[in-house]
């Protein structure tokens, strides 16, 4: 079973507004304009996406948006979002993939401060588990704000913390030792 791609969508809440489906869930976006018919652009910016109620009804999916069996909704054009403001990315990054952010925000302090390594073994570990779960979000189709860059990111400041500690230790043993 595939769910809706991202678009906008008939908000199930508000018949007189669009709400934001993610391909995943129902986000907090909504615009005005469900029933006004939106002007035909000068040239097609992207095929139509299949309405919504052609897909089978999914646990994130709020009841009342399920139709009766052989009805049709009336179809809007769907155009692609507007580019999301840096702080609603950085939203969308925490809510879909929090293993990633968890695991840069903790692989840079372990970077900076990094007693006894356990952040930056920790930004390793969670920054591996946010690979694995960008990975599973890019196999269901999303394309955006998988978290792989925060992913990669944590993985790379957890070794280099791990490393600059092990350095550390290394000298401290070094110069106690002669």
């Amino acid at each position: 079973m595939e769910t809706p791609t991202a678009g906008w969508y008939p908000d199930p809440a508000d018949a007189t507004a669009l709400r934001w489906w993610d391909g995943l869930g129902w986000t907090e976006y909504a615009k005005p304009g469900a029933l006004a018919a939106p002007t035909a652009p000068a040239a097609p910016l992207a095929p139509a996406v299949p309405a919504p109620q052609q897909f089978p009804q999914y646990s994130s999916m709020p009841a009342s948006y399920a139709t009766a069996p052989g009805t049709l909704r009336e179809q809007t054009i769907v155009y692609p979002p507007a580019k999301l403001s840096r702080t609603e990315a950085d939203r969308a990054v925490r809510r879909n993939n929090g293993f990633g952010y968890a695991g840069l925000a903790l692989a840079l302090f372990g970077l900076i401060f990094n007693p006894l390594a356990i952040p930056s073994v920790l930004g390793i570990i969670f920054g591996s588990m946010g690979l694995v779960r960008a990975r599973a979000l890019e196999g269901q189709g999303v394309t955006k704000q998988t978290g792989l860059g925060f992913s990669i990111a944590a993985l790379i400041l957890g070794i280099l913390g791990l490393i600059r500690q092990i350095t550390v230790l290394a000298a401290a043993l070094m110069g106690s030792g002669a």
